[in-house]
């Protein structure tokens, strides 16, 4: 045996450190990792995190939020939104939203270019009130980035501007349907004053923007009567046609109503044409607010374009004339001629006013005048003959007045800040 050779194995190299440092280095990011991923799931589950996260959406407001963002229930207690580009006011209270569905793509090619898809089961909200901006340019499309689906919802009141409010909202939406090119709505039930409603309405969001809307409307207190709206065309404009009927009273024509118009969405004067029709149609049947009446006759307006004034044409007779405080209108006639420039759409001009008053069957004067309407502030120069206040309203004083009255009424129009307050003097 050669006393050379060793019984011991040959020595294991060392690592080399350059080694050594990356598995430290791979074992820290996967522990880094580990650690961002529990904590990204506590945020996530955590009730504290989504008011933060709505805390900062620009504009927005949210009182009283409960729920998580891994959640399917949420809940504001309220809910204030100032949209952007100044489009107006949003306020929510009582909102709760449950069966909440949140799935992203990761191709929004293949969907129309939408990122994800939000699913809400149900939606019920106290109140809804909407106080819109100063007007808007005409938009190039109406694609959102999420396309949004609510199966049910339940709103108690609605309120847009100053409006009549609209209680008992129950309807469904579907926001960026068919991978964006459409926004459907449905309208279940809805109540305004004296009226029920429901309807649907289909908008393009690519140019031109086709929208198809339809809306059926009944009376709910008072004389039986029903009524149909239906919309249609390019949004830019819109082909609108409105039918209102009742039943007969005993002895009496059936009211019916038949209006033709075609609304132009977004110019300075939107109503570029509008044929009405009425035969003894009666104002109390539509809100408590309004006076009874049998109305006869028809309204004409008539738009060429932004370099002529609109003309408009008012021919209206009433056949159960009254005073004010039997909740009736003390006119038996009407005759107006109106123009408005269509490039200023606060300035109307009245070239011609006639009525004709009465009680019922008797005369109670007659009135005649021009005027002008400057954004929100009325002046009118009236011509009195003979006009007998007694008879308009049993608690005015039993007087006849001949002569001029000038008529001045301002803050007429409601404004993004406040509501109508008129005053006159």
């Amino acid at each position: 045996m050669d006393d050379n050779v060793s019984d011991n194995p040959p020595a294991t190299p060392p690592v080399p450190r350059r080694r050594a440092r990356w598995w430290w280095l791979g074992a820290a990011g996967l522990a880094a990792a580990a650690a961002l991923g529990v904590a990204a799931n506590r945020a996530w589950h955590s009730p504290a995190t989504l008011p933060w996260v709505l805390a900062r959406v620009p504009g927005l407001q949210a009182e009283g939020v409960q729920g998580s963002l891994a959640g399917r229930d949420l809940r504001v207690q309220r809910l204030h939104w100032a949209l952007p580009a100044g489009k107006g006011e949003l306020t929510i209270t009582g909102l709760a939203l449950s069966g909440l569905a949140f799935q992203p793509w990761w191709q929004p090619a293949l969907h129309g270019g939408t990122w994800a898809q939000l699913t809400v089961k149900s939606l019920r909200a106290d109140t809804l009130h909407y106080r819109s901006g100063p007007p808007s340019p005409a938009p190039q499309n109406l694609r959102l980035p999420v396309q949004v689906e609510v199966d049910h919802a339940d709103i108690g009141q609605v309120n847009i501007n100053d409006l009549a409010a609209v209680s008992s909202v129950l309807g469904s939406a579907q926001l960026g349907a068919d991978n964006g090119a459409h926004h459907r709505l449905q309208l279940r039930q809805a109540r305004i004053e004296k009226a029920e409603l429901s309807g649907t309405l289909q908008l393009g969001s690519d140019a031109p923007m086709p929208l198809t809307a339809s809306l059926q409307a009944k009376g709910t207190a008072g004389p039986a009567w029903q009524a149909q709206l239906k919309a249609s065309g390019p949004l830019a404009r819109l082909q609108v046609e409105a039918q209102v009927s009742g039943e007969a009273p005993a002895g009496r024509t059936a009211p019916t109503a038949q209006a033709s118009a075609t609304v132009a969405t977004w110019a300075a004067w939107p109503l570029a044409a509008l044929q009405l029709r009425v035969r003894q149609f009666d104002l109390a049947s539509l809100s408590d607010r309004l006076p009874e009446t049998a109305l006869d006759g028809q309204a004409q307006v008539q738009s060429t374009g932004l370099d002529q004034p609109a003309d408009m044409q008012i021919q209206l007779r009433n056949a159960r004339a009254g005073r004010f405080d039997q909740q009736r209108l003390p006119v038996s006639s009407l005759a107006a001629t109106l123009v408005a420039p269509p490039a200023q759409p606060g300035h109307v001009d009245v070239r011609g006013l006639e009525l004709q008053l009465a009680d019922g069957s008797v005369q109670a004067g007659r009135i005649t005048g021009q005027g002008q309407w400057r954004d929100g502030v009325a002046e009118l120069a009236l011509q009195l003959q003979d006009v007998q206040p007694a008879r308009l309203d049993a608690r005015s004083a039993s007087v006849r007045a001949t002569g001029t009255l000038t008529l001045l009424a301002s803050q007429l129009m409601a404004t993004t800040a406040a509501p109508a307050h008129p005053q006159f003097t």
